[in-house]
């Protein structure tokens, strides 16, 4: 799957419903934390759907609190996202959100989650290429 992403200016106006995911990249001492599945070797930034239910910043603290165990540390906006599948041309708009943490969680919640990991640059294997995208533009 080839995946093209936006930058969305902050300006520019997205409806809620529209916002169909978020991702925080959590920073650990100026490294970058990162989650790999149960039966895959590639890494990924924390984050997913949004349940219909809730806001884009619920769906980022549920997204971090279920994949490692982080809750109650604060969000930062960073900026709203396209992506576009060049194959089907379907596209979906999600948000990012960056936070900093003082220490590693040392317990992973039962999730599909296997691993946390900090690196101190971005790994090659990542699940989405797009990632790379998303932290080259973080504030």
């Amino acid at each position: 799957m080839s995946i093209e992403i936006n930058i969305i200016d902050n300006d520019f106006p997205i409806q809620r419903e529209s916002l169909s995911m978020a991702y925080v990249v959590c920073f650990y001492q100026w490294k970058i934390l990162f989650v790999r599945e149960f039966e895959k070797d590639v890494w990924s930034l924390t984050g997913g759907e949004r349940y219909e239910d809730e806001s884009i910043w619920e769906c980022a603290k549920r997204q971090l609190a279920e994949q490692t165990g982080i809750e109650d540390t604060p969000l930062k906006f960073q900026f709203n996202f396209q992506f576009i599948d060049s194959l089907t041309q379907k596209s979906q708009y999600g948000s990012v959100f960056k936070t900093s943490i003082s220490s590693l969680p040392t317990s992973l919640p039962e999730s599909e989650i296997e691993e946390v990991k900090i690196f101190e640059e971005i790994p090659d294997n990542l699940e989405f290429e797009y990632f790379q995208d998303i932290i080259e533009n973080i504030d």
